[in-house]
């Protein structure tokens, strides 16, 4: 009698390539499942990562097989002898646990390849298998049962928005049709696998992050192009509010908290704080978290900077220039760079330059903001980014009055990181007048929190 094969997910040719090597021999050809789900952790993780690699912890490798009951070592050993993975490298740090080493892992091209190819070969059983689909349903239902009820208010929305997320197969098969070769093999993947994901309902538990403050759901990590495939309750995915330059436009508040922390810090130390600051901080693990936002007594900050008007006039200059709802920032950079810059060029630089990186933007940064830079110079670069998500954008992004006004109005949303998803009934008149509203929740929230009104964005999907 021929191996019977009960993972409908594997793909065909990778179940041919591995079933050849003798670790998968007799009973252990159900590794061949756990190595599919290594596979896919890894591209996941991959495609969310500057440099397409995936930092792994061995204690999360070895859970994963160990419930297949086959040494993982053995198995990637394997992977990388049939040119599935590059040779791992070992001993980084992990900073998502901050504690013990990752190792980090690449897909090969033919790995991607059969990763995509097997994605393919279970969406057609998906869809045109009513046994599979009635299978896929009623574990929906089951998982939506048995979630927690610990979830705060924001992150039970969204987990229950994620549940009730559907698409049309129809749908989905004319957009592939369409679209498929304009992707690359490993947005092909993310889409494919979101698309599973979501239809499954197989999904992380719904928690922000520690380090940046956002909810990392499978959502916002999902190409936007698949998005308006969706609904959510029968509405369709109808608009997207973002935040214009979201990072940038927080960059000089950013500078300047830090500096008042370490004001504070040097109050406390010295026994000497100023009862005038009208500034109140949530100081903890070398990170600011501004309550309310106002300059601080101007003289105060003398003994950590000089010239405090050169300070705060660029200050005020770089906040303005984030928040004309007339020109985009990135505009004027690009122009004044030269060289042919474009925005979508200069969108990337400014991103990059925000974490630490020397590139152009960086330097022309420095160059036009001295005072700040100076200050700027002083903290870890690389968290600038993730300073300014936990402190600023999530403030306003995960703000739970902006999802009771959604309620009210009759609309659903997800959160994007800097932006939001509408979902809004099929031809609803009021439809813009309701997404301003929500613009103007963003804006007001701003203005109250940091003293000004950052520029939202409507678009259309």
């Amino acid at each position: 009698m021929g191996r019977k094969f009960t993972n409908a997910k594997v793909g065909v040719k990778l179940d041919s390539l591995l079933s050849r090597e003798s670790l998968f021999f007799g009973e252990s050809y159900i590794g061949i499942s756990a190595c599919q789900r290594f596979m896919e952790l890894v591209a996941w993780f991959s495609t969310q990562t500057d440099e397409n690699t995936a930092g792994i912890g061995r204690d999360k490798i070895a859970d994963l097989f160990n419930n297949y009951k086959i040494n993982y070592t053995s198995a990637i050993s394997v992977l990388d002898s049939v040119g599935i993975l590059y040779k791992c490298r070992n001993g980084f740090y992990n900073k998502f646990t901050k504690d013990g080493k990752v190792s980090r892992f690449k897909i090969t091209d033919l790995g991607w390849r059969l990763l995509v190819d097997g994605q393919r070969e279970y969406l057609r059983k998906l869809h045109n298998d009513p046994d599979e689909d009635r299978r896929v349903r009623n574990n929906r239902r089951l998982k939506k049962k048995r979630q927690k009820d610990v979830l705060g208010p924001v992150e039970s929305i969204i987990n229950n928005n994620l549940f009730d997320l559907e698409y049309s197969k129809e749908d989905f098969a004319r957009f592939w049709r369409e679209k498929c070769a304009f992707f690359s093999i490993d947005e092909q993947f993310n889409i494919n696998y979101s698309i599973i994901k979501i239809g499954e309902s197989d999904f992380n538990e719904i928690v922000r992050n520690d380090e940046d403050g956002r909810i990392h759901h499978i959502w916002v990590l999902m190409k936007s192009d698949a998005r308006p495939l969706f609904r959510l309750r029968g509405k369709p995915y109808s608009r997207i509010l973002d935040i214009r330059a979201c990072h940038p436009t927080f960059w000089a508040s950013f500078v300047l908290d830090y500096l008042c922390k370490k004001k504070k810090d040097y109050e406390l130390i010295n026994n000497t704080v100023d009862i005038t600051n009208n500034v109140i901080y949530n100081i903890s693990n070398n990170t600011i978290s501004p309550i309310s936002y106002s300059l601080p007594p101007l003289g105060s900050l003398h003994y950590s900077y000089g010239n405090v008007d050169e300070l705060v006039n660029e200050c005020s200059k770089w906040t303005a220039f984030g928040i004309n709802p007339d020109i985009d920032p990135r505009e004027l950079i690009a122009q004044d760079l030269g060289n042919g810059e474009t925005k979508e060029t200069v969108k990337q630089l400014v991103n990059s330059a925000m974490n630490g990186s020397e590139n152009r933007v960086f330097k022309w940064i420095c160059q036009n903001y001295p005072a700040l830079s100076s200050i700027w110079l002083q903290t870890d670069l690389k968290l600038t980014g993730v300073q300014i998500s936990k402190f600023y954008e999530t403030r306003l992004i995960l703000d739970p009055g902006l999802f009771e006004l959604a309620a009210e109005l009759g609309l659903d949303i997800l959160p994007e990181h800097d932006g939001l998803g509408i979902f809004a009934a099929e031809g609803d008149p009021e439809l813009d007048q309701k997404t301003q509203s929500l613009a103007a929740r963003i804006g007001d929230n701003c203005l109250r929190l940091f003293g000004f009104r950052v520029v939202v964005k409507v678009k259309t999907p």
